[in-house]
């Protein structure tokens, strides 16, 4: 070796550093010594023990050389002893105090800065995923916004051209029953006047129906109460109505989509007119009875619809060639996936269990 790379000081008997530093791969070493004999050198025995490694002292041999593989850090001292044939020793061990250090990756101020390092950085990617989400978050957040007003946008366009058309709609359907009821002051058969006032009725049904459609809100539901009462409030004006009439309401159900409420519209057209046609006669003041409540099945609707008049004959409703109001009642029933039955009641009173027309 050379020591001065390890030391600026050595021994002046031995030539030794002092206190020698060995970094951690330095760890194997090899110790040669010798005693001075003049006259019997051969018969010298040594002994040896490095102190931080060994518990004891090595046998007494004559082996002049010892080696330590693998040391680990640690400071250590190495002390050998010489022996004659006559079992004397010196006196004074030799020596030699040296320390290998430990590796760096084992070293507390390592270990705190590896530590410090590792929670560093996954703070620091944390927060670098923490602004990445922000980022991604404020830039969905923005394409949201600007989607949502583009969708909202095009939303109102869509409704202000819906309400106009449904407003189209109603002005020539109204139109229809202006010429309807024009072309029927030229007619002087009473019973062609009176198919002229039917299809008026049919006609102002189905007018009314847009008309709710353009000054409502939601242009997917139409509100069945508010409904029925504009179109019993036309018939009654239709017919020119004097007596009192009374007007039951039972809804269980608020609201059905354009699809359904228009068959319905026209189905109740059909048999309240018909009561103020026939059945109030002979009866001072009339009641007209609606209930509309869900049935035990599934998306099934039960509306019953009578009055308090003299009623018919059950075999009128019942026979093949009916009148072409009784005909439009089973037809508008089996559009609404439906099939109506007369029910013995005072009057006159029907019956259908129906399933809403889908959008």
């Amino acid at each position: 070796m050379n020591w001065t790379e390890y030391s600026d000081t050595l021994s002046q008997w031995y030539n030794l550093p002092l206190n020698t530093i060995f970094t951690h791969d330095k760890n194997h070493i090899t110790f040669n010594f010798s005693a001075i004999s003049k006259t019997f050198p051969e018969n010298i025995k040594y002994s040896f023990k490095l102190e931080g490694f060994d518990k004891n002292w090595s046998p007494t041999e004559e082996i002049q050389t010892a080696t330590y593989s693998n040391l680990p850090p640690g400071v250590y001292r190495f002390l050998v002893k010489a022996e004659n044939k006559d079992g004397v020793s010196n006196e004074e061990f030799a020596e030699f105090d040296f320390t290998i250090k430990q590796p760096f990756w084992t070293t507390w101020w390592f270990i705190i800065f590896c530590t410090v390092g590792f929670f560093g950085s996954i703070y620091g990617y944390n927060q670098y995923r923490k602004r990445k989400h922000l980022l991604q978050k404020e830039r969905f957040e923005k394409i949201i916004k600007d989607r949502t007003a583009e969708i909202i946008k095009k939303r109102d366009e869509n409704e202000i051209l819906l309400k106009e058309v449904h407003h189209r709609v109603k002005n020539n359907l109204q139109i229809i029953n202006s010429l309807i009821n024009i072309q029927s002051d030229y007619v002087s058969d009473p019973k062609a006047t009176e198919l002229f006032r039917e299809i008026r009725n049919r006609i102002r049904t189905i007018s009314l129906v847009h008309e709710k459609l353009y000054k409502s809100e939601d242009y997917g539901r139409i509100n069945v109460k508010e409904y029925i009462n504009m179109l019993v409030e036309n018939l009654i004006e239709t017919y020119s109505y004097n007596k009192e009439i009374e007007l039951k309401l039972d809804l269980e159900v608020q609201h059905f989509n354009l699809n359904t409420i228009i068959p319905l519209g026209l189905l109740l057209n059909e048999i309240i007119s018909n009561s103020f046609k026939y059945a109030f006669n002979e009866v001072n003041n009339g009641i007209i009875e609606i209930e509309l409540h869900k049935s035990n099945v599934k998306e099934e609707y039960t509306i019953i619809i009578g009055d308090n008049g003299k009623g018919f004959n059950d075999e009128v409703f019942n026979n093949e060639t009916t009148t072409l109001g009784l005909e439009l009642i089973k037809i508008l029933s089996n559009q609404l996936n439906g099939e109506i039955e007369k029910i013995q009641k005072p009057g006159t009173h029907y019956i259908l269990k129906f399933k809403p027309i889908k959008d």
